[in-house]
């Protein structure tokens, strides 16, 4: 699956991405049982493209279309793009690009960057799926903030509000009464207040970050989920170098990024 992570503040913004590309196979857990099951297979494929000089994009999900990695067809797709095309133009020429070759694949994209116009920048991200739930959906980046996609349990657990319960009980349909008006809520569960804990989101301050606290937490993301996954049951589907770069107004700059070399 992979994870990627942009983080933007006032100074610019910040994109990361690990390096594993995962085989899925079925494997047959009885005589009348089969389980989906992910392999590592390599710790070198590229999730990060810088795109233009103001503009890159990260990759998670399906990462092979017609039997070949979606990288390259991300670099195809950067040559159709026109010299000076702003962000703008970028989501919905990638969504139409992956669904011409494959509609039934599902990736998550993220599309970073600068819309520059009148000497006037403004900070941009989209979030495009590919796939049968096909979307584009703007981020909001008025305010300092983070979006991560792909392998997001462990970061989740981490940052994310948690409630923990001795004492739950599922049931099929909840029916509640809302002011005298019946609701009901299939595939509920219902918690004990008195065994119950709750642990809010933790309170980055956003707000006072700089540039490269910005990078400093788009390592630890990754990172963290990387050496997690070392000691976990799970699919260990994030892992390999981490890819990262930075885009100001003035431009692209990698801070990392993989190269080809002979071992």
């Amino acid at each position: 699956m992979s994870l990627i992570i942009t983080s933007f503040v006032n100074e610019g913004i910040v994109m990361a991405a690990d390096s594993r590309a995962t085989l899925s196979r079925i494997k047959p857990k009885s005589q009348m049982i089969y389980e989906m099951e992910s392999i590592p297979f390599s710790d070198t494929a590229n999730k990060l493209f810088a795109v233009s000089k103001f503009c890159a994009v990260s990759v998670c999900g399906d990462f092979v279309y017609k039997d070949k990695p979606i990288s390259g067809y991300i670099d195809k797709f950067t040559k159709t793009l026109e010299k000076g095309i702003d962000i703008v133009d970028i989501p919905q020429r990638l969504l139409k690009y992956f669904t011409d070759i494959d509609k039934t694949k599902t990736s998550i994209f993220h599309v970073a960057g600068y819309s520059i116009k009148d000497n006037e920048a403004k900070t941009k991200l989209y979030r495009v799926v590919t796939g049968p739930q096909m979307a584009i959906q703007e981020v909001d980046t008025q305010t300092q903030g983070a979006r991560w996609d792909g392998e997001t349990e462990i970061l989740c657990r981490l940052v994310k509000q948690q409630v923990q319960s001795n004492d739950m009980k599922f049931v099929q349909n909840l029916n509640l009464d809302n002011g005298g008006q019946n609701i009901i809520i299939p595939e509920a569960c219902i918690l004990s207040k008195d065994n119950s804990s709750y642990y809010p989101e933790t309170d980055f301050a956003w707000q006072v970050m700089s540039l490269q606290d910005a990078v400093n937490i788009s390592q630890f993301a990754i990172e963290t989920t990387i050496k997690m996954m070392k000691f976990w049951c799970g699919r260990k589907t994030v892992g390999g170098p981490i890819d990262l770069l930075v885009i100001t107004p003035t431009g692209l700059k990698w801070l990392k990024q993989k190269k080809l070399q002979v071992k």
